[in-house]
């Protein structure tokens, strides 16, 4: 057997946010635009499937007009007379056991499939509502998306992998969909999560991970820790933003290639501590120079994106700009949107380009105590003479002399 028809060519995209700000007038196609390359990428290499990682669509409810543009793309796209090379071994009742046709797309024989795609759910667009239903389960009922990791029950969750063969190449590919972190965090540490691996020769097996769960640490519950993951599984796919992943492996050697997006909007972000400039704000005309300088940065970056344009049709030539611009606390700031008004036409964030933030005011530190002289204080005050239970009792006579004295006085 040749060696290519061993290699197993996996794309792998994640957070395609399908309808993210659709009704803006300028960015409002953007993610389906990206989502298109990400599927033309597919079939230029020839892979042999798509595996997305979640957050396909930006919200739970994707409008009529984001489903249609999906679903035209995905028969566009994956769709055709081109053979599946590879071999689908696993129980297909039991990884798709949550689908109203609990079928692998391409051995359905309803549906012409040359292009399989695989997908779990992410935060964004998880099960909701009555039935626990989410956008996937519908492109899973029309034979173009392989929905897998959907989890029913939590009390106890026994991840089942889909058992994949091409020629000498076995993966296990293991999918949990999006939970709730500080939920997964806890179930982990209960011993509620199971990875199921085959039965025989389980070494032989290639086992990749997709999971759409905060990595980073943000709090003692809230992320999934790496250490909670079997050691067997050799990659876990997490996030990738502005590019895309080619996996190509052979038995159980593999080899993971980036591939940039050319369509994807460009993106540019600059912080602004105001107190580390040369500017001084204590001026009668501080902030129009303040406004002067942001204006010089700006166009600084204009004219980076268009230099770093990949010159693709299809990318916007309006980037998205931010400057975060740190002031102190008693400045004067300007108006945002009037500032933003100067590059209509040539940026995609009009409304805010400039974000403000104050810094904090410096605590005044406490000032330190001299022992010694405290001591020379309370002498010559004469308190080291009293003893306090003297001051206690002529505190607590303080009210009976008043009193006294308003009588005395009627």
């Amino acid at each position: 057997m040749a060696e290519d028809e061993d290699v197993l060519k996996i794309l792998l995209a994640t957070d395609c946010h399908l309808g993210y700000l659709e009704s803006d007038a300028i960015r409002g196609s953007d993610s389906i635009v990206t989502f298109e390359e990400i599927l033309k990428i597919a079939v230029d290499k020839e892979v042999d499937f798509i595996l997305l990682g979640g957050d396909l669509f930006h919200e739970n409810k994707p409008s009529r007009k984001v489903l249609h543009s999906c679903i035209s793309l995905l028969r566009k796209y994956c769709m055709g007379d081109r053979p599946v090379q590879f071999e689908f071994l696993s129980d297909q009742s039991e990884n798709f056991k949550h689908c109203a046709y609990p079928t692998v797309n391409f051995e359905d024989p309803n549906f012409n499939i040359s292009l399989p795609v695989f997908s779990i759910h992410g935060n964004h667009d998880d099960p909701a509502g009555s039935g626990l239903y989410c956008s996937l389960d519908l492109l899973s009922a029309t034979g173009l998306v392989n929905y897998f990791g959907k989890c029913t029950e939590l009390d106890n969750v026994n991840i089942s992998p889909l058992m994949l063969q091409k020629g000498k190449t076995k993966l296990c590919l293991y999918g949990l969909g999006s939970i709730r972190d500080e939920r997964l965090h806890r179930m982990y540490l209960d011993g509620k999560v199971t990875m199921l691996r085959p039965k025989e020769k389980c070494d032989e097996w290639f086992n990749l991970m997709v999971v759409h769960q905060n990595r980073a640490k943000h709090g003692a519950k809230n992320y999934l820790p790496e250490q909670f993951l079997d050691n067997f599984l050799i990659l876990l796919f997490g996030v990738m933003n502005m590019n895309v992943g080619l996996i190509a492996n052979q038995t159980k050697k593999y080899q993971l290639t980036k591939i940039p997006l050319q369509t994807v909007r460009q993106f540019y972000c600059k912080d602004v501590d105001l107190d580390e400039t040369s500017l001084n704000l204590n001026e009668p005309d501080s902030c129009d120079k303040v406004i002067t300088y942001c204006n010089e940065l700006v166009d600084q970056l204009l004219e980076r994106a268009e230099e770093e344009h990949t010159g693709h049709p299809k990318q916007p030539k309006q980037p998205l700009i931010r400057l975060r611009v740190f002031c102190p606390p008693d400045f004067e700031t300007f108006s945002v949107q009037r500032f933003g008004h100067a590059y209509v036409s040539k940026v995609a964030n009009i409304k805010d380009i400039i974000h403000f933030s104050r810094k904090k005011s410096e605590k005044v530190k406490p000032t330190e105590i001299d022992a010694e002289k405290l001591k020379t204080i309370l002498k010559q005050e004469g308190f080291d003479k009293q003893r306090v239970e003297d001051l206690v009792k002529s505190t607590l006579r303080l009210p009976m002399i008043i009193k006294d004295f308003l009588s005395f006085q009627k």
